[in-house]
């Protein structure tokens, strides 16, 4: 066989070899940021879309390796991110405004969802239909959670006299069950997570003070990363917003996949239980305010307003000083 022939061999089988990596991006494709997204709670259906866009491939396709890991409250997440222990967190709420305020190194990148999803339940025997009914009433409490940190300002402003609410605090983990118990009259739960599957287990319809419905609509779950990694990685910070707004927008187009990928997850939980969650989820996706805007982009305003309220009971001052972009920014939100 000749020079030329056998070169002509060795060219073909380089071609080939190079074609196979390249079809299976295994030459000049970048490899994946490998972070961590550490979750506000336990999981619940909220969080549907973001385990639909892992396995779909939506946060590879943007060069994201993400691993999703539970919570242990809101308090808990913003810390592991606050420390670098993780790369973004997911959760919000007043928790989020109180540590931010206090100087956490922490800002939101991402407002998914703009709306509270938290009521209070009180059981139809027994109804709390007011935040002024509550005098007389016990109420469970749970350090670290959204309305623990929302209660006081609450109270304040439905001139809610505290020392006549028995305040019975208990780790987040066993509200559901000591409500359930019928050891308190009263919980704060929220809709994308534990109200219906309370309800299922109880059999009934509970009485619930909707907060988004009295003026007490706090913002709520997003994307926050460290002030660190915006400044110094702008875009991982913007790759990781755009593939779980994507993400959001499919699972909100597609119920029953986003579904099936909770259900496993949450053992126990029916299938119509887990589906609520995600309706409800999708549906607190926007504000009077926001309508038009793409995903995820956030109101001054909206902001502006829940500062007031947490500042209604003297755990934060107000904050002009600072202004509302001291807590979020729009800038990594996709235009299109």
């Amino acid at each position: 066989m000749s020079h030329g022939i056998r070169r002509s061999i060795a060219q073909v089988i380089i071609t080939g070899f190079l074609v196979v990596l390249l079809a299976a991006g295994g030459l000049g494709a970048a490899p994946a940021d490998r972070v961590t997204l550490r979750l506000g709670w336990v999981m619940k259906g909220e969080y549907a879309f973001l385990f639909l866009g892992k396995e779909r491939g939506i946060f590879e396709k943007h060069g994201i390796n993400v691993e999703i890991l539970e919570g242990k409250g809101s308090v808990a997440a913003m810390q592991a991110v606050a420390t670098k222990n993780d790369t973004f967190g997911y959760t919000g709420g007043p928790s989020f405004l109180l540590s931010r305020s206090r100087g956490m190194p922490i800002k939101m990148v991402a407002l998914v969802l703009q709306q509270g999803p938290q009521v209070l339940l009180s059981w139809p025997e027994n109804p709390v239909r007011t935040p002024k009914e509550l005098e007389g009433k016990s109420i469970i409490l749970s350090p670290g959670d959204a309305f623990h940190s929302l209660w006081p300002a609450f109270a304040a402003g439905n001139n809610i006299d505290r020392s006549k609410v028995k305040e019975i605090v208990v780790g987040p983990d066993v509200r559901g069950q000591t409500f359930l118990l019928k050891r308190a009259d009263v919980t704060p739960e929220f809709v994308t997570s534990a109200v219906y599957p309370l309800e299922e287990k109880a059999g009934v319809e509970f009485v619930k003070i909707w907060l988004g419905e009295i003026g007490w609509d706090t913002i709520s779950n997003g994307i926050f990363a460290h002030e660190d990694t915006i400044r110094e990685n702008p875009d991982l910070v913007r790759r990781f917003v755009a593939a779980t707004l994507e993400s959001f927008d499919f699972a909100a187009k597609n119920i029953d996949l986003a579904t099936d990928v909770m259900v496993p997850k949450l053992g126990g939980q029916s299938r119509a239980v887990v589906r609520k969650q995600i309706e409800a989820t999708v549906r607190l996706a926007q504000t009077k305010r926001t309508k038009g805007k793409p995903l995820g982009w956030s109101a001054p305003e909206d902001w502006k307003d829940s500062l007031s309220l947490m500042a209604k009971g003297g755990q934060m001052q107000t904050t002009e000083a600072r202004g509302v972009y001291f807590y979020f920014t729009n800038e990594f939100i996709p235009t299109k």
